[in-house]
């Protein structure tokens, strides 16, 4: 069974570094082209490797073609190498070789697949966030006047991990479980991006710990994160309008959290605004001008919970957006607006997840 050396991964890490726009370029070209010539040999002569280069060499294309989807610098290097090594007529084994000509190329190709796994997974994911056909899911049935709908945004590893119970009774116990409300959760994890997680969870230590990560997956998996959220929102306002339907007089209540509030600030969906009776809004990253413009025309209530010192988002913020800070590091200017209130955290607070932990309290101070 032919493998790798050592030696060969070494020379081919080094190849990978001299990666060009020409390089890029031309495996755009021909590709296609090549895995036509592949699928014309498997038809002739089946093969099982050829079929699996075939559909690895067709998986790799398509995650570099997707120029919305983000992937690190590192990775599509690699890819871009692999797929060059494929056309390349400069092989271990010549092509030309009747059997085992593709048998190099196969093996580079699968080794390559290995080496961006958990791009090709999040890539899996970034396409269902545009095909999910259902994303709220009722876990509380209420008296059927009101439902609250809970967007955990990147704090989804905890709130899964206690089935949501400790967000349920944080809510039943606050002003808001008085109507009795059903409560639903925005149905979406996002254990897809560890390294982002991990970092996080470090950065919002009490003890103020400075993390060692990657920080260009680190940027990626936010930018994927940013870009889900968004998507999702087609499903959200599908799902939302279903419920109205059902019961129009039904009162919506929308607790989004983070980079939740990406699902709700979508432009395109702003006509569908009008669903939603209050929005509270816990440590957002959206930038104030939509909801002031377009959101507190729409909402009756909007509740922006904030914290200037928030360990999370200020990390976020001052290293991977050149931007104004989000709004939830600081008030939004009202001015006559009534319909927004700003809450601050207290400066006691600087952990991002202070907001699960005070969600009964700081639902009730308004």
């Amino acid at each position: 069974m032919i493998q790798l050396s050592e030696q060969q991964k070494q020379i081919f890490e080094t190849n990978v570094e001299q990666i060009t726009s020409k390089d890029v370029q031309n495996v755009l070209d021909n590709i296609d082209q090549e895995l036509k010539n592949l699928q014309s040999i498997v038809e002739q002569k089946p093969s099982v490797k050829t079929e699996e280069l075939i559909a690895n060499s067709k998986l790799l294309a398509e995650l570099i073609r997707c120029v919305d989807f983000p992937i690190t610098e590192s990775s599509r290097k690699w890819i871009v190498f692999a797929l060059n090594y494929l056309i390349s007529d400069i092989d271990l084994i010549p092509d030309s070789i009747p059997i085992i000509g593709y048998l190099d190329d196969a093996l580079v190709v699968s080794w390559v697949k290995n080496l961006v796994d958990s791009d090709i997974t999040r890539f899996a994911i970034f396409k269902k966030a545009k095909e999910v056909k259902h994303i709220i899911k009722q876990v509380l049935q209420g008296d059927g006047h009101t439902e609250v709908i809970l967007i955990p945004g990147f704090l989804s590893n905890e709130f899964y991990a206690d089935h949501y119970k400790e967000w349920i009774r944080s809510l039943t116990k606050s002003k808001l479980g008085k109507d009795k409300p059903g409560v639903s959760i925005f149905d979406w994890k996002t254990n897809y991006t560890p390294e982002f997680q991990n970092t996080i969870l470090i950065v919002d230590h009490e003890l103020k710990l400075k993390p060692k990560y990657n920080s260009e997956v680190f940027a990626t998996e936010w930018e994927q994160l940013k870009r889900d959220f968004h998507s999702l929102s087609k499903v959200f306002f599908s799902d939302l309008q279903k419920i109205k339907k059902q019961q129009p007089d039904k009162k919506i209540i929308v607790i989004a959290i983070n980079v939740g509030t990406f699902t709700i600030d979508n432009p395109h969906y702003s006509k569908k605004l009008s669903l939603i009776d209050d929005y509270y809004i816990f440590g957002g990253c959206s930038k104030p001008e939509y909801i002031l413009g377009t959101m507190s025309k729409k909402i009756k209530n909007i509740y922006n919970f904030y914290n200037y010192q928030d360990a999370a988002l200020q990390f976020i913020y001052d290293n991977f957006e050149n931007m104004e800070k989000p709004i939830g590091l600081k008030a939004i200017y009202v001015g006559k607006t009534a319909k927004i209130k700003n809450i601050s955290c207290g400066v006691q607070h600087r952990r991002h997840t202070t907001y699960k932990d005070l969600l009964t309290k700081l639902i009730d101070a308004v």
